[in-house]
């Protein structure tokens, strides 16, 4: 849902975004925006401008590997980074879709073949809880 909203984003909010962030956008479009990153126009060039070549490149990697890394939550989490991969128009729906699934896979595959018990990480869970609300509860 967050990728198909960003999808149905006006082109001219995502482009404002852009050139607020310092990037120089041709044509008005996102897409031509991230070429001309690539490119170097707009960016300073060196090793930001290989780094954004190479996450670029391997595009459906970086974002299967950015929903799985600790700390993804500064870009809205989950639904932050579908949100800003349907906004920026670089992604094909039915690629991203693929990429997600692999990408959140392991946990399903792992409880369904009973090598992760998801009753130990909800009694877990609760404990954690009961620990924070008496915290909470002595301040």
């Amino acid at each position: 849902l967050a990728f198909a909203a960003g999808q149905l984003m006006p082109i001219q909010l995502s482009t404002g975004w852009l050139k607020r962030s310092g990037i120089v956008v041709p044509d008005g479009a996102p897409a031509s925006a991230v070429h001309a990153l690539l490119a170097g126009h707009g960016s300073p060039s060196g090793m930001r401008q290989r780094l954004v070549a190479r996450l670029m490149a391997y595009r459906y990697l970086t974002v299967a590997a950015s929903l799985n890394l600790p700390g993804n939550s500064i870009l809205g989490g989950g639904g932050g980074i579908a949100f800003l991969c349907g906004a920026s128009r670089q992604f094909k729906w039915y690629w991203f879709v693929l990429s997600v699934t692999l990408a959140v896979a392991p946990v399903p595959v792992l409880v369904v073949t009973g090598a992760l018990d998801v009753g130990t990480l909800v009694h877990l869970q609760h404990q954690v809880q009961n620990l924070f609300g008496k915290l909470i509860s002595l301040l």
